[in-house]
């Protein structure tokens, strides 16, 4: 049923979503790791929506509280630092995307086999290596065509 709100009615999704956000900040507190995974999902969905700069928003904000409420090599810091990444490297921001990247891959180095991390977490943070190749790539070509 969602998933066809989703794709029926985005604008109205949207709005459901925030307005759950807001209820929960009001019930939990702005600070709970619950409303970090509500910021992360509207984030995704804003993203899926077209609207990058919402998404960069609400995704760097789900960071920030992961980062504050939960261990630093929590799995869903690890998940939180790939959305960046990939957002910032589908926006052209290749610099920042190769940080994130950069700090999920050093998380999973520490951790391959993390209990927390689901199988599609896995075989997306298998990608980070083949993403900062992409993006060093990229920043050489763009410094040589400077020139």
């Amino acid at each position: 049923m969602l998933t066809k709100c989703l794709i029926t009615y985005p604008r109205w999704y949207r709005n459901l979503s925030a307005a759950v956000l807001v209820t929960k900040q009001t019930v939990l507190g702005e600070q709970h790791p619950a409303i970090a995974t509500s910021l992360n999902n509207l984030g995704l969905l804003v993203w899926k929506q077209g609207d990058r700069p919402a998404a960069l928003a609400y995704l760097t904000r789900a960071l920030e509280i992961w980062e504050t409420a939960l261990p630093a090599e929590h799995p869903d810091i690890l998940e939180s630092l790939w959305n960046l990444g990939e957002l910032c490297r589908r926006s052209g921001r290749l610099a920042e995307a190769e940080g994130y990247f950069a700090r999920a891959r050093d998380i999973k180095a520490r951790h391959p086999e993390y209990p927390g991390v689901s199988q599609g977490n896995r075989m997306m943070i298998s990608q980070i290596g083949n993403n900062i190749k992409t993006i060093n790539i990229s920043m050489l070509l763009s410094n040589n065509s400077e020139r």
